[in-house]
């Protein structure tokens, strides 16, 4: 699930309409116009707000208005014939500081040049950049406390994901 703000909605507005009609579920990560909404409007065109669509696994589109939305079984009954998936958390987007993963990055908001991940007493494993669908951007195996790298994508927001030895934890990062 993403939430796409068209840039006349804040973001705590967009929070408590999943909160008020979206499930008993985390709300979904919240994209304003500034971090990408727009290229994600475009390609499924989404032409109203709020808009419910179905995207399968591989990006194509199941679905483009589910309405009028009154709880899980109205996402269920716009699955293809024969698809039953397991219910399960998605944890590789969700912006989480997890306590043994503690880990800084800096600038958070860049032009995607000479960014920095410093590791407060860990040594960083993976870092994995995810961009607002999920999809993989930029992967390195680092293993170390300071990881040092530059970004060649779009404006929009990103995930960064820091993997170590036994855990891991996620941030949001703004390319613009």
């Amino acid at each position: 699930m993403l939430s796409i703000n068209d840039g006349s909605d804040s973001d705590e507005e967009v929070i408590l309409y999943e909160e008020t009609f979206g499930g008993p579920f985390n709300h979904a990560p919240t994209v304003s116009a500034d971090g990408g909404g727009g290229p994600v409007t475009s390609n499924f065109g989404v032409g109203a707000f709020p808009t419910f669509i179905m995207v399968g696994p591989d990006r194509t589109l199941f679905e483009k208005d589910i309405w009028p939305l009154t709880d899980v079984s109205t996402f269920e009954a716009t699955f293809p014939a024969g698809v039953d998936p397991e219910v399960m958390e998605c944890t590789f987007l969700e912006v989480i500081e997890v306590a043994d993963v503690d880990f800084s990055i800096y600038p958070t908001i860049s032009n995607g040049q000479n960014i920095t991940i410093e590791m407060n007493n860990q040594v960083a494993k993976s870092v994995r950049i995810y961009d607002i669908t999920g999809r993989e951007v930029y992967s390195i195996n680092a293993n170390s406390s300071d990881v040092k790298f530059s970004l060649n994508v779009s404006s929009g927001t990103y995930f960064v994901k820091v993997n170590t030895e036994s855990s891991s934890a996620t941030k949001k990062m703004i390319i613009k």
